[in-house]
């Protein structure tokens, strides 16, 4: 393993807006990195892990779920506790050589909470209806946007969860969008279900 200079970009996670409206897009939350070299016959390939916080919101359903809060998100340095840290996500970026980045975002046994979307004021005041682990996956076919092609990009949360009243649910959340090369920003697909075992 070696550093990279290029390591040092920002950490990549999707918040997603409520409108049709392009969603903000990164978010920098404290990141740390490592790196791992790319194998020889891929070297426009850059892995690396770095904590972040993925969130999928659905209206419909009334609920938000979210990868990579700490167990307890009050303790949150800006909820005004000791400075609990995110859940770390692994990372691959590939494409440097061609200037369009294919980014993949992996998470496993990270921790997701789910709140009611029309009550959520923030991590810090909010309770979670429901606590688990679960995975996660992010995926975007031109990170930076170049406009040589439509750019897909979308996150699912994956997993078991408990909700307050102690029956267990699994818990499907998915956000699909595209942008396309004249600049059009279309919500494809977004749900956010919790299904009782």
């Amino acid at each position: 393993m070696r550093p990279s200079p290029l390591l040092l970009v920002t950490a990549v996670a999707l918040a997603c807006a409520v409108d049709s409206t392009a969603p903000p897009r990164q978010l920098a939350l404290q990141p740390s990195f490592t790196s791992q070299a790319p194998p020889a016959e891929l070297p426009n390939v850059f892995r690396y892990s770095g904590e972040a916080l993925f969130g999928v919101i659905d209206p419909e359903t009334d609920l938000w779920a979210f990868a990579g809060f700490p167990d307890d998100p009050t303790q949150l340095t800006d909820c005004g506790g000791p400075g609990a840290v995110f859940s770390t996500f692994y990372v691959q970026d590939a494409g440097q050589l061609r200037n369009v980045i294919h980014e993949i975002v992996k998470g496993d046994e990270v921790n997701i909470h789910v709140y009611r979307f029309s009550t959520f004021v923030d991590p810090c005041t909010s309770e979670p209806i429901a606590r688990g682990k679960g995975s996660l996956l992010y995926h975007d076919s031109d990170l930076l946007v170049t406009g040589n092609g439509t750019d897909s990009f979308g996150v699912g949360i994956y997993g078991t969860v408990t909700l307050t009243s102690g029956q267990t649910a699994k818990l499907w959340a998915r956000n699909l969008w595209h942008i396309y090369p004249d600049g059009t920003v279309r919500r494809i697909f977004r749900r956010v279900t919790m299904n009782v075992m």
